[in-house]
């Protein structure tokens, strides 16, 4: 007993020693620093989090489109490959699926056609949500050149004769367009931009049984 007793005291004793130089209002200092860093960080986490979440969209189905886009005496000719990989770029941009089917021919002329065949999504009513093949978004999109990454300088007529014909048999709402393609530019200036508002699936709808 006296050795345990021994033990507490000297435990005791240690326990109440104290840093030479500790003082409370130090450790009040350091509290309030770590309050305040803390109430400073809490905004970008959250903005964070919001930037992070995904959105969830809502309910569309895909609706299909098959349509032959005639263009008419563009001021360059392209390739087959050309023009795939240019209306591939911009379907996907529109918010087309995948499995886009397109077809160019007469591509050795200037007024080549291209076949098109693809679905986009068109929403539905929350009452029609359980039918619903997947989750859309509307977003506003740019088209110019690079973006779709295919796009370059010297596609602006193309691009003009493409919103006349297959952007407007969509009818996609277009919010502003610039497309001078003979008017000369200022340096540094795209040599067009259109954006447009279009759906774009975000997520693959847990679809119900039916």
């Amino acid at each position: 007993m006296r050795v345990v007793n021994t033990m507490l005291s000297e435990n005791e004793s240690n326990s109440s020693r104290v840093e030479p130089g500790w003082r409370p209002e130090r450790l009040n200092g350091q509290m309030k620093t770590h309050q305040r860093l803390l109430a400073s960080l809490i905004p970008v986490i959250c903005s964070v989090a919001a930037g992070a979440a995904p959105a969830t969209g809502k309910p569309a189905v895909w609706t299909p489109h098959e349509l032959i886009v005639d263009l008419r005496n563009l001021p360059k000719s392209y390739t087959c490959d050309d023009l795939w990989y240019k209306f591939k770029g911009i379907l996907s941009a529109l918010g087309a699926r995948q499995d886009v089917e397109i077809l160019p021919y007469r591509c050795e002329s200037n007024s080549p056609k291209v076949q098109v065949k693809f679905s986009t999504p068109r929403l539905v009513p929350a009452a029609q949500a359980k039918w619903a093949d997947l989750n859309a978004v509307e977003r506003e999109v740019q088209i110019r050149p690079g973006s779709p990454e295919k796009l370059d300088s010297g596609d602006c007529e193309l691009m003009s004769q493409v919103k006349s014909s297959l952007l407007k048999n969509l009818g996609t709402e277009i919010v502003a367009y610039r497309l001078p393609c003979k008017a000369p530019r200022k340096a540094g200036e795209a040599a067009f931009n259109l954006t447009a508002k279009v759906l774009q699936p975000v997520l693959a709808a847990a679809v119900a049984s039916r």
